[in-house]
């Protein structure tokens, strides 16, 4: 994501969009915008304007909302507010600026003003170095985590995983799946240039080449689909000397923990596991393997250090929320879009999207008479006499990268009704047919027929419920 392209003027529009359309968002704590006397979400602000810019959206998963943030705005010019104290704009170091144009996120600029402040933030504000946001390392992160001296426990590693997966279930009711595999997630069979850079500095570390098996499926040790999410928990045999050096092989390579930390981390403990020989250049080996190929394959590999959270206390959930950044979600949004006259035409119609792109709405629901393909339809000229606009809709849906998505959901969705509403409803008709007591058939018939006066939204919000970990029916399974 490349920050330093957006200008002070399309933060500038992106307030004022905020103000005309106040829109939902998260709410901030500790990061603010000041502009003419008020205070705007930092963070929220800043993905508004990279959608002014570039045209599409920015993930709040993809960026911070700390000091990252705070440098942002202090670059274009803004006074932000962190943490309670007003931070005005500086004059920023130009060996700094020209390391930031190069990277693929921004990187810190140092203010002589801002900079000791940022320093002098309590030290329990490390902990917020872990989050979903890229990390890039730079010679400020470097020198942070090099203040550390990490001690990772060798005890209570069982337990530890166990109470996590359990908090884990809870928060994405039930949706993770415990050493996951995938096709993808394989070691490689002929190295490209990545993989040889990595080869070449694991074996240059003690001569050993046989660590790297190829075709090597891999498993994840938590996954959870819904979120495009791999969770990692390292123990400390992880960090060892082959570790950090592997680090230095996919530098390039986004990655969404504290990459800058796991090296120091490395250094403090300086693990060895010599049985085989190379069982530390293998495991350093896979673990850069997971690195690499989740992002090549559109998902964030979250590390978590052995030792970092003790998941058996009260307050685990919220701080494991906030290193993965997730955020209570209970009832189900439902958007409604309405459509006058004046609106059916695209240019609107795509306005209107954008803006349903920027909320947290799960279904959104159209009206059946609407602007459509082939024709921007206009009720009072008819069909006829609308204006006709071919096959432009479709080229555009087609083109669409989320296309094949779609298809291949609608696919399922076909071949599952009929696998279920083919054979079942002739099997029940069988089986109601061999009840002798017509009492009893009659109940049944009425259960049987109860979910189709239910709306589908209210019965599988029921369905969830009594199903989720914490459910009725979980509850008496014990």
């Amino acid at each position: 994501m490349k920050w330093t392209d957006i200008t002070r003027e399309d933060v500038l529009e992106a307030i004022r969009r905020f103000v005309a359309y106040q829109p939902e968002h998260p709410k901030a704590k500790f990061t603010f915008l000041i502009h003419d006397g008020r205070k705007f979400p930092a963070k929220h602000i800043r993905g508004m304007a990279y959608k002014v810019h570039f045209k599409e959206k920015a993930y709040k998963s993809d960026f911070s909302g700390g000091k990252e943030t705070v440098y942002f705005f202090l670059r274009l010019g803004f006074e932000v507010e962190f943490r309670g104290e007003r931070l005005t704009p500086d004059k920023t170091v130009p060996s700094e600026r020209k390391k930031e144009e190069h990277s693929h996120s921004p990187a810190p600029i140092v203010t002589k003003k801002f900079d000791f402040k940022l320093n002098s933030v309590k030290k329990a504000e490390d902990k917020t170095n872990v989050s979903l946001s890229v990390c890039q390392s730079t010679p400020s992160n470097i020198a942070s985590s090099q203040k550390r001296k990490y001690h990772i426990p060798q005890k209570g590693v069982t337990e530890q995983k166990n109470a996590m997966q359990r908090l884990l279930n809870r928060m994405f009711d039930g949706d993770v799946v415990c050493e996951k595999k995938f096709t993808w997630m394989v070691t490689p069979t002929d190295f490209d240039e990545q993989y040889q850079k990595l080869f070449d500095v694991l074996y240059g570390y003690r001569g050993h080449k046989e660590f790297a098996k190829k075709n090597r499926t891999l498993s994840c040790d938590y996954v959870i689909e819904s979120q495009k999410l791999i969770i990692e928990y390292d123990e400390r045999q992880h960090f060892s000397e082959a570790r950090k050096q592997s680090f230095s092989a996919y530098m390039d390579i986004p990655v969404y923990y504290n990459r800058d930390a796991w090296i120091v981390a490395c250094d403090n403990i300086k693990a060895r596991d010599n049985q085989p020989i190379d069982r530390d250049e293998g495991r350093a080996y896979y673990d850069s393997v997971r690195d690499i190929e989740a992002y090549k394959n559109g998902y964030r590999l979250i590390r978590i250090m052995h030792g970092m959270i003790d998941f058996e206390q009260e307050d685990a959930e919220v701080e494991l929320r906030r290193i993965l950044n997730v955020t209570h979600k209970v009832n189900m949004k439902v958007g409604l879009y309405l459509q006058t006259d004046s609106y059916k035409n695209e240019s609107d119609f795509e306005e209107a999207m954008d803006k349903v792109k920027s909320t947290d709405i799960d279904i959104l629901v159209f009206p059946e008479v609407a602007w459509f393909p082939f024709e921007n339809f206009k009720i009072g000229k008819g069909i006829f006499g609308s204006e006709w606009v071919g096959f432009a809709h479709f080229q555009r849906f087609l083109s669409s990268p989320d296309f094949m998505r779609y298809l291949m959901n609608t696919l399922k969705l076909s071949v599952f009704g009929l696998l279920w509403g083919f054979p079942a409803p002739i099997l029940l008709a069988f089986l109601l047919n061999r009840i002798m007591s017509s009492k009893t058939k009659q109940k049944i018939q009425l259960v049987l027929y109860m979910p189709n006066f239910i709306s589908v939204i209210v019965l599988c919000g029921i369905v969830r419920i009594l199903l989720s970990p914490t459910g009725l029916i979980n509850s008496l399974l014990g």
